[in-house]
């Protein structure tokens, strides 16, 4: 349905053609509209000479809000509710100081079809919501507009529902958009590694499948693990993108330790290695890991697990990649990445399994995956597009060495499974809107 905002509407009434409403809907009969989060009391004014699939709406009503003057939406009736949406918010990471030209276009990619896009989405940074006020100062879509002016910069309404792109949103924004549009707000909070780790290592199955981990207390765990393991993973608990890790090896008369820029250090003792740490603050907010071996023509190879809900919000995976390393590079991320394969192909070509045990063998994954979403969904953080770093060790077992709740779009990735994961958020979105 087309929605027309129009001066000369009267005040406090929409005018619709009653052959588009359900029977139990009359004229003169005063409904509450809803758009977003916004509501209001109006009375419904027949036009048999509208077209049944166009909502005229008073410009007062919008109440100082900057809606654009026609807009497709869907509406639902339900008994004297007439409801416009979804009302979508998409909220902006936090490594995007500003919300630039560029940065909306990236945003349109998260619309499965621009043309037929019916609805309100508004892209807004964490700072643009007024809990006092209830509104949204950001960007709105607008699929009529030309190429060169398809957003709208303005205060919006509250949204139907929310997705969140920052890494932690404020507790107080969080609280007042839940108390406004309930559980609607997913990837609503930030898990580091090391709640991961206690989180998972409680489920019992998904313990099994879990590196030993502990956190850095005292330099004693370094030496506990190191005469465990021979060589360790150090990393922050709260980082992404490989920032921060060393990689410490015992070798004969000393130790090795190497970080993400492939830069390598000699310590002859312990004690070095220690006040090295002390001295570049690698504290309790670091966890020591197990390493799992595994290495492709001497690079690490680990897997990036996909998982993201549905329209019935069921958790499915549009798919999985296998990133490996440079050689002798620590991490596998983008920066220190030599080859992105699709995962499949690498189950096959790397692990030689042939296609029914490839297929059998990311299905493992997946339940795995899926055990551990809902094992956080349990805290009452609301998840609904992820993705997990796995890794397959030389006897092919599943490895979970960390949940990415905000994760990077890898634009390498092939086309279908890019276009996926852009879109299926807001189909995600849409159906927590109620539409």
């Amino acid at each position: 349905m087309k929605l027309i905002w129009s001066t000369k509407c009267p005040k406090d009434t929409i005018i619709l053609n009653m052959e588009a409403l359900p029977r139990h809907f009359k004229s003169n009969n005063q409904v509450t509209l809803y758009i977003g989060s916004l509501s209001k009391d109006v009375k419904i004014q027949n036009s048999f000479m509208l077209s049944q699939n166009v909502m005229i709406v008073p410009h007062s009503l919008g109440n100082g809000f900057t809606f654009p003057d026609d807009l497709d939406v869907e509406v639902k009736f339900e008994k004297s509710s007439i409801i416009v949406g979804p009302a979508i918010l998409l909220i902006t990471p936090e490594y995007y100081p500003e919300i630039t030209e560029e940065f909306l276009k990236l945003c349109e990619v998260h619309i499965k079809s621009k043309k037929q896009f019916k609805g309100l989405f508004y892209v807004c940074q964490s700072s643009g919501i007024n809990i006092q006020s209830e509104t949204i100062t950001g960007y709105c879509f607008v699929p009529t507009g030309s190429k060169e002016n398809q957003w709208i910069k303005g205060v919006f309404p509250y949204p139907q529902a929310v997705f969140n792109r920052t890494r932690k949103l404020d507790h107080s924004i969080y609280e007042s958009l839940k108390n406004a549009i309930g559980d609607r707000i997913f990837n609503s909070d930030f898990v580091g590694k090391w709640k991961q780790y206690k989180l998972f290592s409680a489920n019992k199955n998904l313990k099994l499948h879990l590196p030993e981990t502990r956190n850095l207390t005292s330099k004693h765990v370094i030496y506990e693990m190191l005469d465990k393991y021979k060589s360790v993973y150090l990393k922050p608990h709260n980082s992404a993108n490989g920032k921060g890790i060393f990689y410490l090896q015992r070798l004969n008369g000393g130790y090795l330790l190497q970080d993400t820029e492939n830069h390598t250090l000699t310590f002859p003792s312990m004690k070095k290695v220690a006040n090295y740490f002390r001295t570049n603050k690698v504290t309790s907010d670091y966890l020591v890991q197990q390493p799992i071996p595994f290495k492709h023509n001497n690079r690490n190879l680990d897997f990036r697990f996909y998982m993201q809900k549905n329209k019935k919000k069921k958790w499915t995976s549009p798919g999985f990649t296998a990133k490996i390393s440079k050689e002798n590079s620590i991490n596998t991320n983008f920066k220190n990445r030599d080859l992105l394969l699709y995962g499949m192909e690498a189950l096959k070509s790397i692990y030689n399994l042939n296609q029914s045990e490839a297929l059998e063998k990311a299905n493992e994954m997946f339940s795995i995956c899926r055990n551990a979403c809902e094992t956080i969904e349990m805290q009452g953080i609301h998840l609904g597009d992820v993705a997990f770093d796995l890794i397959l060790d030389q006897q092919k077992k599943t490895w979970i060495l960390e949940l990415q709740i905000r994760y990077g779009r890898d634009n390498h990735i092939n086309k279908k499974t890019f276009k996926k994961l852009m879109t299926n958020p807001i189909e995600y979105a849409k159906v927590l809107a109620g539409f």
